[in-house]
């Protein structure tokens, strides 16, 4: 079994998916979250937010073609609540921004930092109905 929750861009899903097969007995699973759009049209503000941050962001079909193409037979998915980004995310990053910006108040760059996570919880306090992560498990076919 591989999991990797909330961190398979970093490598890109379909890289991740054929390089860490490696990893897997056959028939062995691989259990991985992915942001994606909930809606085939979001907000223009939101698409340009992510296409800055994540371009290769899909719809859940999208995704579960690649889960297919790159091998895998999809046994379960879900999204991650809603509750999970405010209550175990961006909640305590909102807490940790603010004592941030005031630990580094005359640091400029810790500053543009600080802007950077303040938007991402913005966008995501205005637009999260549009994007949520996915859970997948999967097994090698």
């Amino acid at each position: 079994m591989t999991w990797c929750e909330g961190a398979i861009y970093n490598v890109g899903f379909e890289t991740g998916l054929r390089e860490w097969r490696r990893l897997l007995v056959p028939g062995g699973h691989m259990a991985v979250t992915e942001v994606c759009w909930t809606t085939s049209d979001p907000p223009q503000e939101c698409v340009e937010f992510w296409n800055q941050e994540y371009p290769s962001i899909r719809t859940v079909p999208a995704l579960l073609h690649a889960i297919d193409t790159c091998g895998y037979d999809c046994i379960a998915q879900f999204p991650i609540p809603q509750s999970a980004w405010w209550d175990d995310y961006y909640q305590p990053l909102q807490q940790n921004v603010a004592g941030f910006r005031e630990r580094h108040r005359h640091e400029a760059d810790a500053q543009q930092v600080a802007d950077s996570v303040q938007r991402e919880i913005d966008i995501w306090g205005k637009y999260g109905e549009f994007y949520a992560y996915e859970f997948f498990v999967m097994r090698a076919r």
